[in-house]
């Protein structure tokens, strides 16, 4: 661990630092040497107006990008995925969030970039519905087969305290007509496609998908900005994504590629082991 959470980030970035995290909530661990928000604050704080971003962007997508900004943490209206009781979170409520949210422009139409940030997890974080005592269809859990045929039954459609219904399904079914056809490659004969590491990706892509239903974008895309040595993110990010209509919206960008573009690409690549 650091002895403050800003030892870990690069000197000209603290300013910047400091004031992102008194707008958000920052991470448990932030101060630890291997944090992902930390990590993500290197990587991304010097293009917090999106500059230098557009071209990189444009290579990703394969077509003209104008990025513009930034949003460290961010999470779409509460109306969005109703994981919440109003449009904005109060403290004590758990909802999905994106590490970072880049704004911009194609063809003229606001479009957005969702990050999920990767440094050294295992994988990605799994429903925690799946072994709460709470739950009581755990044998939807099991079977995919059962979710697709009621999805209301599951847990996380309204879980303990909730006040009102998430919404995941019903983005889905929007987007392609039912839950089944948007998750087309999933084995029936297999758990919950959503019950292990399918489960935060799932929630960022109802997100992604919601805010365009909802007018918020035109067009989004998840990003996972992942370090190019972790062995273990990309191989689910794929797998979650091969398994669903929306492929295209799914994109995966390795930290090196930003140093060419950063202005600390040096101490970047130093400090994370990374390679131009």
């Amino acid at each position: 661990m650091w002895r403050h959470w800003l030892d870990g980030i690069h000197p000209e970035l603290r300013s910047t630092a400091r004031e992102v995290v008194s707008d958000l909530r920052p991470h448990d661990y932030l101060a630890a040497l291997n944090s992902s928000m930390a990590f993500g604050f290197n990587l991304l704080l010097p293009f917090r107006d999106a500059g230098g971003l557009s071209a990189l962007l444009s290579a990703l997508l394969g077509e003209p990008v104008q990025a513009e900004a930034i949003h460290f943490e961010w999470a779409a209206p509460g109306r969005v995925l109703c994981e919440i009781r109003g449009e904005v979170p109060e403290r004590d409520e758990h909802y999905t969030a994106i590490d970072a949210l880049i704004t911009a422009r194609c063809s003229g139409e606001p479009v957005a970039f969702l990050v999920e940030v990767k440094l050294s997890e295992d994988g990605f974080t799994p429903c925690g519905g799946r072994a709460s005592r709470a739950n009581h269809h755990k044998k939807i859990c099991r079977s995919a087969t059962r979710l697709f045929l009621n999805p209301a039954g599951c847990y996380l459609r309204r879980p303990w305290r909730a006040s009102r219904d998430r919404r995941y399904w019903s983005i889905f079914a929007a987007a392609h007509g039912s839950l089944p056809a948007c998750f087309h490659g999933v084995d029936p004969a297999g758990p919950c496609p959503f019950s292990r590491h399918g489960q935060q990706p799932m929630r960022q892509h109802a997100m992604a998908l919601g805010s365009v239903q909802d007018g918020i974008f035109s067009r989004t895309w998840l990003v996972l900005l992942h370090h190019d040595d972790n062995p273990d993110v990309p191989g689910p990010w794929e797998s979650y994504a091969s398994c669903t209509r929306d492929r295209g919206m799914f994109l995966r960008l390795p930290a090196s590629k930003l140093l060419c573009v950063h202005p600390q690409g040096e101490w970047l690549a130093e400090r994370y082991g990374l390679s131009s």
